[in-house]
């Protein structure tokens, strides 16, 4: 009997947004701002349902779930470019109600 064994791997890969909110912080008339350090502080409340971030590593794939907030300041002149930061966000979902 000539019995062969295949073994085939097979690497799935998606990338899916879960949530985009953009929020106009401060709008500035006259296009300028005065030199200076700035800062706009805002609040978000997240809807309930998200799941929490996560990383899971091992057997040759990964799986990884993550937030993240961004900023951008707009520039007028077409010579210069935007200015954009980002920074990571740890979500925690809520715990499931106990069961009864």
């Amino acid at each position: 009997e000539n019995r062969k064994t295949v073994t085939k791997h097979h690497h799935a890969y998606a990338r899916r947004r879960l949530l985009r909110v953009v929020v106009t912080l401060a709008s500035f008339p006259n296009g300028s701002l005065p030199p200076g350090s700035y800062e706009f502080p805002f609040s978000l409340v997240l809807p309930s349902g998200l799941p929490s971030s996560m990383y899971a590593g091992g057997g040759g794939g990964s799986c990884k779930i993550s937030y993240s907030v961004k900023a951008r300041l707009y520039r007028r002149e077409w010579h210069k470019f935007d200015i954009r930061a980002k920074r990571p966000l740890l979500v925690s979902a809520a715990p499931f109600p106990p069961e009864p």
